[in-house]
Formats: C-alpha cells, structure tokens, sequence
C-alpha cells in the first residue's frame, strides 16, 4: 500500500517510526528510507525531512540496534533540504 494522497504528517510520522522500530526488533543494523516521490507530490520536502529525522533522532536516543540510517533521495533540491534540516535539528539535540 502506498502512501498515496492519505499522507498526512501523522501517517509520515507514524510510519517511519514503525519502520525504525520493525528493524530495532529483528536486530538490523541499518536502514534505509527513500523520500517517496508521487506518493508525496502534495506533501512539502521541508516537513517530510523534519517528520523522518525527527523520529530518526529521537529513535537512536532511545536505544536501538541500528547503528546507521541512510536517507536515499533522488535530487541535489532534497538532498540540500535533508541536509539543512538535519544540521538545524542537530543544533537542538
């Protein structure tokens, strides 16, 4: 199932943290998530960043079995946005 027009920062944030805790349980080291294009044409970059490396953070603080989490984005625009976002957030950490 896609995230599809239903993505609402409460189902972004809902999922990754299912996600994160999912590879927690099974022991994983590392994870990766995609920025979903179509899925989230109508949801802003800025606030997908923030969702996903808030609940990356605050997973990882709170003990887990990964030790790497990769953010795989498909243009230099998301790229720069994850970047600036996470530097800001690491600011407040």
């Amino acid at each position: 199932m896609g995230l599809g027009s239903l993505t609402t920062a409460d189902t972004l944030r809902t999922s990754t943290q299912h996600s994160l805790r999912l590879a927690s349980e099974r022991g994983l080291k590392t994870i990766a998530f995609r920025r979903w294009g179509r899925e989230l044409r109508d949801f802003p970059m800025k606030d997908c960043a923030e969702i996903m490396l808030q609940q990356a953070a605050e997973h990882l603080r709170n003990g887990s079995s990964l030790e790497t989490i990769y953010f795989v984005l498909f243009d230099e625009q998301a790229a720069g946005i994850f970047e600036r976002t996470w530097k800001r957030l690491q600011a407040h950490l």
